[in-house]
């Protein structure tokens, strides 16, 4: 068969065709094993992992597939979310930071200026004169 230390690895299609020779034409798990020329622990080990995977509690290979792609693109949407939730929280602490204090109370901001949509001479803001 194989030399020592070698292992073979046999196709899922292949593993399925050996198990309907139990399960549907009747052959008995040795001489099933013999046929296709595995073990028959193999053979039974197949057995219980399609039993598993057509019962639901196992994930068959391209569902398998399927489950560690989407895992990949959540793990990215949450790197994105984090890098996205960093720069609002940056973008957020420019904006509110206050530049002065108004004559009449209350602190000015960049938000504020930039929504009035009037110009600000920051110099003058440095002396003490308002104006807009």
């Amino acid at each position: 068969m194989t030399t020592k230390g070698t292992r073979r690895k046999f196709k899922p299609e292949f593993k399925k065709d050996a198990v309907a020779l139990v399960s549907e034409q009747g052959y008995s798990i040795s001489k099933a094993a013999e046929a296709v020329g595995t073990t028959a622990n193999n053979l039974r080990r197949w057995i219980k992992e399609l039993k598993l995977e057509e019962s639901g509690v196992r994930l068959d290979t391209g569902e398998r597939g399927e489950l560690n792609q989407l895992r990949r693109e959540v793990k990215q949407l949450r790197m994105e979310k984090e890098i996205l939730k960093k720069a609002s929280v940056d973008s957020i602490d420019q904006c509110t930071t206050p530049v002065g204090i108004w004559p009449i109370g209350g602190s000015l901001n960049e938000a504020h200026i930039y929504s009035r949509r009037k110009g600000v001479d920051f110099r003058r803001l440095e002396k003490g004169h308002w104006l807009l």
